[in-house]
């Protein structure tokens, strides 16, 4: 058995409760629960989305787990577990991150701003619409 294949597979599967109870602590806060950015339209569609990546990761770590624990399984599925791991699991990761190092550069005068009730979205020019 391959302790640290096994470990990281453990830890992928933390990773996926990580990201549920984050998603669920998201939707509890004001801006889903008020209806901003009209983010209550989405609220179906991200407990669908944390539901499933739940048990798409949670089923990807015992996957990994059985194969840390019997090595000489068929090299194509080991193979088709690296290619599900990376495009499904690694990409989206990297891309959310991305978004959410874009997210810094917003001030706090400019987050405070979008956010105002009497702020409208008109008062801007069509080349920053799209940023918003």
């Amino acid at each position: 058995m391959e302790y640290t294949f096994f470990v990281l597979s453990l830890v992928l599967g933390l990773l996926g409760w990580i990201l549920f109870g984050c998603g669920l602590k998201f939707l509890g806060t004001d801006l889903v629960t008020n209806g901003h950015f009209s983010f209550e339209r989405l609220k179906g569609a991200m407990v669908l989305f944390l539901i499933f990546y739940l048990f798409f990761l949670n089923g990807l770590a015992v996957v990994g787990g059985c194969i840390s624990m019997k090595r000489d399984c068929f090299q194509s599925i080991i193979l088709i577990f690296s290619l599900v791991i990376f495009f499904f699991g690694a990409i989206p990761i990297l891309a959310e991150g991305n978004s959410l190092l874009s997210f810094t550069t917003i001030t706090d005068e400019r987050v405070n701003q979008l956010c105002s009730d009497d702020y409208s979205l008109k008062k801007e020019s069509k080349w920053t619409q799209w940023m918003i």
